[in-house]
């Protein structure tokens, strides 16, 4: 059992979540090293650890206050030296390489320090800046010429450890780009995989909880602190696949559907505002989201869906336009789809004189002898008109 998950530790240090189960992981600092010093202090005292091996005896010496080793540690603080082995090759990937793919949102000051350089700082601010600066380094071939912005969603929760009330927070950045069109898509992850993951601002994973990261899409980054239960394995080569990363993984998709929601109210709150453009788009980014979750989270993901006006429905008469869920659909006594492929046009000629033609508008123009129906349903394309009724309805 860890010191972490003892009584007394949770009691005095209610705010402290670690990102390790049983301490700092000094088992992993002899894969480099056959020489390890730790340097620790707690309220003025002080102790040393000297190792040589995992099965050799060590030495363990108390340290009074003032002790030299103790200084820039007092009153509390841990300091862990390694001398390499020889054998040990940099030649491919520094230290500093290391430190920095790892540490990427430190709550603290991170420095690297090397002989006589000056030293650099290690790490980001927030989960925005840090997908700033890898989109500058590492940005897709594919959207040089289309602005990048950085959307960050929050949630915070709150529950109870040892008695106590603790706070857990869950910040998601991700990628956005405007293209042809109104809405704002996901951007596509780099080639070099970027962290998607941080617990306590540690690297941990390269794609989000419920996501197959090959399929590209989102380029995000998950931030999660206060946590005692969303834990990496115990070799740290992954996330704990257990209740609380399925709860997780559908934390992100929920934060990343509401861009989809609030990407609808921009742009049907826009000039003109262009429902059928705002139902495209609310499409555009759901094949985008459905087309990286685990195939166990897509009806998850479509749930959420069908709680997003998606469809624009126009009643006949007065070309009144709202639009639906499609639970709200499924209790319409009838409706009309058309087919045509000039009415894709529609949306194009919308855009053009600054407002969105009404479907009656246009078709009454067009053929006047068509007559009126009763209501007109908008579900794929980019036009108002759908091609299928229930083409792409959700399971």
């Amino acid at each position: 059992m860890s010191f972490y998950d003892s009584a007394r530790f949770l009691t005095e240090h209610r705010d402290f979540s670690p990102i390790s189960r049983f301490g700092i992981g000094i088992l992993t600092c002899f894969m480099v090293s056959d020489d390890i010093e730790v340097v620790t202090c707690r309220e003025s005292k002080g102790h040393r650890l000297k190792m040589t091996s995992v099965h050799a005896s060590y030495a363990l010496r108390e340290l009074g206050h003032g002790d030299p080793k103790l200084v820039g540690l007092e009153p509390h603080g841990t300091r862990v030296l390694l001398r390499l082995r020889d054998s040990v090759d940099l030649s491919r990937r520094s230290v500093e390489d290391i430190v920095r793919y790892w540490i990427i949102l430190p709550e603290c000051t991170v420095e690297y320090v090397e002989d006589i350089k000056a030293p650099t700082r290690v790490g980001f601010d927030s989960g925005a800046s840090a997908l700033e600066h890898f989109y500058g380094t590492n940005s897709p071939s594919d959207s040089s010429d289309w602005s990048l912005e950085v959307v960050v969603k929050r949630l915070v929760e709150t529950s109870e450890v040892a008695g106590f009330s603790a706070k857990a927070s869950y910040d998601l950045a991700f990628v956005v780009f405007r293209g042809l069109h109104l809405e704002r898509v996901f951007a596509r992850v780099p080639a070099k995989p970027l962290p998607a993951v941080c617990i306590e601002g540690i690297r941990v994973a390269d794609s989000l909880p419920g996501f197959e990261g090959e399929k590209g899409y989102p380029a995000a980054l998950l931030s999660v602190r206060g946590s005692r239960k969303f834990r990496t394995t115990v070799s740290r080569s992954g996330l704990e696949r257990d209740d609380e990363y399925e709860r997780v993984a559908k934390l992100c998709i929920g934060l990343l559907y509401e861009h989809i929601q609030d990407e609808v109210s921009r742009i049907v709150a826009s000039a003109g505002s262009p429902l059928s453009q705002a139902a495209s788009a609310s499409r555009v980014l759901r094949n985008q989201i459905h087309s990286g979750v685990r195939k166990e989270l897509k009806k998850y993901a479509w749930r959420l869906f069908n709680e997003i006006p998606s469809i624009v429905i126009e009643r006949a008469g007065d070309a009144t336009r709202t639009m639906l869920r499609w639970e709200e659909v499924h209790v319409l006594p009838e409706f009309w789809t058309l087919e045509a492929r000039i009415l894709d046009l529609l949306g194009t000629i919308s855009r053009d004189i600054g407002r969105e033609l009404s479907l009656c508008e246009f078709i009454s123009r067009l053929a006047p002898q068509a007559g009126a129906f009763p209501l007109f349903a908008s579900f794929t394309g980019r036009g108002p008109v759908g091609v299928q009724l229930w083409g792409n309805a959700p399971p």
